[in-house]
């Protein structure tokens, strides 16, 4: 993930600076103005983690190569 281009990241300890993040993430975007992170969003998420394309096959790979 990079900020501000797939997602936002923030320090993992601080607290107030992911609830900022998240409240932000859910109240702005009225206009569209962050759209193209959401959509890099999905599309990274789909491209690394979709179970019928990426994890799936690997998983099944895994169970063979261990058979």
């Amino acid at each position: 993930m990079r900020d501000g281009i797939n997602g936002r990241l923030v320090d993992f300890f601080d607290v107030d600076a992911l609830a900022e993040q998240i409240a932000t993430g859910l109240t702005m975007n009225a206009d569209g103005a962050d759209n193209a992170t959401r959509t890099a969003a999905r599309q990274t998420a789909v491209e690394r983690y979709d179970v019928n394309t990426v994890t799936l096959p690997a998983y099944l790979d895994l169970l063979r190569s261990l058979l």
